[in-house]
């Protein structure tokens, strides 16, 4: 990835994962993952907050990419961005930095793929 894009994909996925950090919407994102869709007045009552508020939490997860809309006739059913949340979390599974070749004294340290280099 070029260096000029980085700060931008940063800017998304830091708003991607602010989004998951309330409470709320993390359960909205659970209930999504067991459900498939809902109304927003579905997870406003199954998550005890008002309608107005949930009408909030959804909007920050669609701006984030995490929920996607769809229209049904006068309502608006909710799914899950399964792909964005894929593509999310294998970011941080993934080792995306080359392994570091020399340590301290010119000692090659290699460093396990399972562990970023950070």
């Amino acid at each position: 990835m070029p260096a000029q894009e980085r700060p931008h994909e940063h800017d998304r996925r830091a708003r991607f994962f602010g989004a998951l950090a309330d409470p709320t919407r993390l359960r909205f994102v659970e209930l999504l993952a067991a459900e498939n869709e809902l109304t927003a007045t579905q997870l406003a009552e199954r998550s005890g907050v008002s309608l107005a508020l949930a009408w909030h939490h959804v909007k920050v997860l669609r701006d984030a990419g995490i929920v996607t809309a769809r229209k049904l006739g006068a309502r608006t059913h909710y799914a899950l961005a399964r792909e964005s949340l894929e593509a999310a979390f294998a970011g941080l599974t993934r080792p995306r930095l080359p392994a570091r070749e020399s340590g301290a004294g010119g000692t090659a340290v290699r460093v396990p793929s399972a562990y970023p280099v950070i």
